[in-house]
């Protein structure tokens, strides 16, 4: 299972064309463009066997839900039921430049988003009630 970011052509020969502009270690959730024209992703989770299976049975997130889980614990479940944290910084062509990654999320996990600003980076998690900070 490939998780990966698509880029749409807006104008020029390609437009309306779509390419995969990355693809990732894991599943991406926001995309943030820093002062260089470099991108930074936030993964909300890895790929596991689970989440595999069940991001190929739509049916499966369904019934789950219905069964009781809230979000979170659904989240969890896709994540492999590990906590951790994983921000990618892509160039512009879309070449993983640099992994920041909390293996056991001890600090930050089911990080959501991720801003570059004066040198630090903003990462929030919408599973987390607090905001992280990272210097660079």
């Amino acid at each position: 299972m490939t998780k990966e970011i698509l880029q749409l052509w807006l104008r020029g020969p390609k437009a309306g064309q779509v390419d995969t502009f990355a693809e990732l270690p894991g599943f991406p959730d926001n995309v943030r463009r820093n002062s260089e024209g470099h991108f930074w992703v936030a993964l909300h989770a890895k790929g596991s066997p689970f989440a595999k299976w069940i991001s190929s049975n739509p049916w499966a997130g369904k019934a789950l839900l219905k069964i009781g889980f809230n979000f979170k614990q659904l989240h969890s479940s896709f994540a492999g039921w590990k906590p951790h944290a994983v921000a990618v910084k892509l160039s512009d062509r879309g070449e993983i430049l640099e992994v920041l990654e909390d293996c056991e999320g001890k600090a930050l996990k089911f990080i959501s988003e991720v801003e570059e600003k004066d040198g630090k980076l903003w990462i929030a998690s919408v599973l987390m009630p607090f905001i992280g900070i990272y210097g660079l």
